[in-house]
């Protein structure tokens, strides 16, 4: 007989309804003071979810060694899914937002997948260039710092030619341009 594998499964889920608990009084899946963690759903958004929360993740000051990571987990009608306040290098892919509706929430709440107060350095995806050929010749992590992305290519080992570069995320082409090297 074949040995399974455990099942592994993160889900922090209030399941109070609003009329017997406000959001703001909802609760907190995980609180992140000057520390760090990683938080893997691997896109199992049944099992990995934060749900009806008032703040599905609060990180606040992270060790810029040891980056914040929230990869393939579902938020799930929380107020803010993941609010980061001055932390440095955090990783969100592969994630679902799901907001409060009218129905599940009044007006004077205003829900949110990610609020971002005074971070810097988004992982954001993974600049590609490709020769004529299609081949990879380059490729470069793309953060997003002070609300801008950018990067610093050295062109100079490549061959005279036509290029593309893409701006992708583990799953698809983000946008695309294509230049020209000459020397």
């Amino acid at each position: 007989m074949a040995s399974k594998r455990p099942q592994i499964s993160c889900a922090f889920i209030n399941i109070a309804t609003l009329n017997q608990c406000p959001p703001e009084n909802r609760g907190v899946g995980i609180l992140s003071l000057d520390a760090s963690y990683r938080c893997k759903g691997f896109g199992n958004f049944t099992d990995n979810r934060f749900e009806l929360l008032y703040v599905g993740i609060l990180n606040s000051w992270n060790d810029p060694l040891f980056a914040n990571s929230v990869d393939g987990m579902h938020f799930d009608r929380n107020l803010v899914g993941i609010y980061d306040m001055v932390c440095t290098y955090s990783i969100v892919k592969n994630n679902r937002f799901t907001a409060m509706t009218s129905t599940t929430v009044t007006d004077d709440y205003l829900t949110m997948g990610m609020y971002i107060d005074q971070s810097a350095g988004y992982l954001v995806g993974t600049l590609f260039i490709q020769d004529a050929q299609g081949r990879v010749v380059f490729q470069q992590p793309v953060q997003m710092v002070n609300g801008r992305l950018s990067a610093n290519i050295d062109v100079s080992d490549l061959s005279e030619g036509i290029y593309h570069v893409h701006l992708a995320d583990e799953r698809l082409w983000l946008a695309g341009a294509k230049f020209m090297v000459e020397h």
